[in-house]
């Protein structure tokens, strides 16, 4: 009974705006270690935890040893007994409790505008935290490396958004590199479609500067429709720039060509991020989707910035943070073109996800591809590129005059009515 009212207690545990620790769990003060925690964040924190304890609990009842190691893993910590017994006897959770008060008595929580770190409340329990400057935190444009100039109507055909480095305009697909940080395998992800939107926008890789644009089908733009109980993209969406899915190219995986495409990603983090934000993601898994029988990979990443960031590492993660996700994300990408009179989709692998390391293989793979085709001298995309190795090095002269010729940015088109209905699929009955 005290186990179970633990980790209930993690679930209702709400604190003020901001949290501060420099202890660790046996209360002992650790040199440095200063961590500063959104209310929202911690609670997700305290939220996942529950979510791990409460599948445990339920899958070991009668072996307390299988519930708390696990959690002692997360936390960074070595068992003893000591730390079995704080967890047992809920003075772990009261810990936190006398902690906030101690702060608050003592004057010592720090007001602050904005999120100051990307540590979660366990990392204040073995190794200091390094504080991170409010503006290295969550910014979508990489330390603002990048900025966007929006073209013409949204929800229109003549809709761009193109991509800035200073004052150059570049392509996001050519010119943004493939990492962030390539020893820790950070990659960056250019926006398309942000999460819970119908818009179906993407990267326009036979134009030159390969802007974002809205995709279209039939001569009006596409959008994506709600099957319940979905409500367009249910994730942000995107895909890695200097990657490309060969066509000419039959993977030995999957036994399908290529989609002529770069990689494609879904961000599951807490955040809704814009068209054209540039994100830095780490990858969890990837999906093996055969789309029309050309292999269309799907990647499961997050935002390395998210409060979750630091206790996701693979799918079965993502599965305990965000119970359902994992099969709700395949449900989708196989039955989302019905609406329109198409097939399921189908997949490689049974459907399954594939691991962190084939997700890097996979990667690896396709950032090759698109090596090749930049310095291809009769390419069917447009690879005019910044990147030295291009066949067709790209001028500031013609891509100025490509922008200075689109429309004024102006307030978004009508989206039509029908966007918002609502089909319904017995598809959905195996949930």
């Amino acid at each position: 009974m005290k186990l179970r009212l633990a980790y209930h207690k993690l679930w209702f545990m709400k604190k003020a705006v901001y949290f501060l620790l420099g202890q660790d769990i046996r209360g002992n003060q650790v040199k440095g270690a200063v961590v500063y925690v959104k209310k929202d964040q911690y609670l997700r924190y305290l939220q996942y935890v529950h979510n791990k304890l409460h599948l445990l609990m339920y899958n070991q009842r009668d072996n307390y040893d299988a519930v708390f190691n696990p959690f002692l893993a997360l936390e960074g910590l070595d068992f003893n007994e000591k730390i079995m017994d704080t967890l047992y006897t809920n003075s772990f959770y009261n810990f936190l409790d006398d902690m906030w008060e101690k702060y608050i008595t003592l004057g010592k929580i720090n007001e602050i505008e904005g999120f100051k770190g990307k540590g979660m409340i366990y990392h204040r329990f073995n190794a200091p935290v390094v504080e991170i400057k409010a503006q290295e935190v969550g910014s979508a444009m990489v330390e603002n490396k990048y900025s966007i100039v929006e073209k013409g109507q949204l929800n229109s055909l003549d809709y761009r958004v193109f991509f800035k480095k200073g004052d150059a305009i570049i392509s996001p697909w050519h010119d943004i590199p493939l990492f962030e940080d390539e020893e820790k395998k950070i990659y960056n992800m250019v926006v398309e479609i942000p999460r819970f939107s119908n818009a179906k926008m993407e990267m326009s890789t036979a134009d030159p500067a390969t802007p974002i644009k809205q995709d279209s089908k039939n001569g009006v733009p596409r959008f994506v429709n709600n099957i319940f109980p979905f409500c367009g993209y249910p994730w942000n969406y995107g895909a890695l720039p200097q990657t490309w899915e060969d066509p000419s190219h039959i993977d030995a995986k999957t036994e399908a060509k290529g989609d002529n495409d770069p990689i494609d990603v879904i961000e599951v983090g807490t955040t809704t991020h814009k068209v054209g934000d540039i994100i830095q993601v780490k990858v969890l898994g990837i999906l093996a989707m055969i789309d029309e029988g050309e292999t269309d990979w799907k990647i499961l990443a997050i935002d390395v910035n998210d409060p979750l960031a630091h206790s996701l590492n693979n799918t079965a993660d993502v599965a305990l943070a965000f119970p359902g996700l994992i099969g709700a994300s395949k449900t989708w990408f196989e039955i989302y073109k019905v609406p329109t009179g198409k097939a399921l989709n189908k997949f490689a692998f049974n459907g399954d996800w594939q691991d962190v390391e084939t997700t890097h293989a996979i990667i690896a793979e396709t950032h090759e591809s698109w090596k090749q085709l930049i310095k291809n001298e009769q390419p069917t995309l447009n690879t005019e590129s910044f990147n030295g190795d291009a066949a067709y090095p790209a001028e500031d002269a013609k891509f100025n005059a490509i922008l200075s010729k689109q429309p004024s940015h102006s307030e978004p088109a009508p989206v039509p009515d029908t966007v918002s209905n609502t089909f319904y699929y017995d598809k959905m009955s195996m949930f």
